[in-house]
């Protein structure tokens, strides 16, 4: 019975031996991902969407109302200045007072009938045709007039996006852009910033609509393409233009650069409250938000201690931010997992560094 009882307290024993030290033996400390600081140079961009135009259309509309009796051309031709593009037989009345009679009136009137033909403003190609020959038009004389066509200087081209009011102020003219145009994928062409809207794209009703709907404003940045940046796509196939008005283009407009300048990951920097604001309620009311939520970064030092380390930043690429303030450079900074560096991480945490793949892959059997 004695040796019984022996064998199930070793049974307990190493029950509990294996409980603690699966529960107490194991290293619960946080595995974190480091960075060192570095230069580089970071080029700010700001993003829009938009269409390729010509930079020069003209639209052509006649003087005198007519009917159109000839169109020498047809969209897509070549057109030098001055060539004759569409003839219209113009028929005017008068009329013909009769002072022969006793009592003077306009009792007759006179048909003048002349051909007006329409010449070519600008050397271009013919970018749209709104007329068929033997339709109707009315001159500019009278009215808006008819528009029969338009004439297009395709060998400069640009690029029309729309931009955020948030980052509308950070453009200036002769910025440069880097542009992408649908049709070409894989391609990249240079640009420079020739005009800025000041109104808002669209307006109007528009407008109207986009306040009350609360959308955000937007304003026209007009790019021109350099020639340079596609001439090799300029072919004979093509008739030497490889773009069509209309294309749709996206842009990187590249508003500011440092060169060499100390930088993190993106993704090391968080925002958090500063916690001496918080504990004076009277202070913190006067406060803007700005001066409650401050930048952190987290410093691993020789003790593998995550410091909490206040930091202002400047400009930002895709991938990294300019660090003006609070960091020196080859300080390993924590750069992941993001979720520890945006919750978990407490001012001198001990942390176990690994490699990103370690890390991830004890994520992935956590999972």
């Amino acid at each position: 019975m004695k040796k019984k009882y022996w064998i199930w307290l070793s049974v307990l024993l190493l029950v509990v031996v294996l409980f603690l030290f699966k529960f107490f033996g194991e290293d619960k400390t946080l595995q974190v991902s480091v960075e060192n600081v570095t230069r580089r140079d970071i080029i700010e961009t700001v993003s829009g969407s938009g269409k390729i135009f010509p930079e020069t259309e003209v639209k052509i509309s006649p003087e005198a109302s007519g009917e159109l009796i000839g169109l020498y051309v047809k969209e897509g031709d070549k057109v030098q200045k001055g060539e004759a593009l569409a003839l219209i037989k113009s028929i005017s009345t008068k009329s013909i007072i009769n002072f022969a009679m006793p009592q003077a009136g306009i009792n007759e009137s006179k048909e003048t009938i002349k051909n007006v033909t329409i010449y070519a403003p600008i050397s271009g190609v013919v970018s749209a045709v709104y007329i068929r020959k033997g339709e109707k038009v009315a001159g500019t004389s009278q009215m808006m007039g008819t528009e029969l066509l338009r004439i297009a200087d395709m060998s400069k081209m640009k690029v029309d996006v729309n931009v955020s009011e948030n980052e509308i102020q950070k453009i200036k003219t002769n910025d440069t852009a880097i542009v992408k145009v649908e049709a070409y994928r894989g391609k990249e062409f240079k640009g420079v910033v020739a005009r800025i809207s000041q109104s808002n794209a669209g307006g109007g009703i528009q407008q109207s609509i986009a306040a009350m709907t609360e959308q955000m404003t937007s304003y026209t940045v007009s790019i021109i393409l350099l020639p340079e940046s596609y001439n090799l796509l300029a072919t004979t196939e093509n008739n030497f233009m490889p773009f069509r008005s209309g294309m749709s283009a996206s842009a990187e407009i590249q508003t500011r650069t440092e060169r060499q300048v100390l930088t993190v990951p993106i993704n090391a920097v968080t925002t958090r409250e500063d916690d001496d604001t918080l504990q004076n309620e009277t202070e913190m009311s006067t406060l803007k938000q700005e001066d409650i939520i401050k930048e952190y970064v987290f410093v691993v030092n020789a003790n593998n201690e995550a410091i909490q380390t206040e930091v202002k930043t400047a400009i930002q690429d895709n991938r990294f931010v300019q660090v003006v303030s609070g960091i020196q450079d080859k300080q390993s900074i924590i750069v992941a997992p993001y979720s520890a560096i945006a919750r978990t991480l407490k001012n001198k945490m001990k942390v176990k560094v690994v490699t990103k793949k370690e890390l991830y892959k004890e994520k992935q059997e956590d999972e």
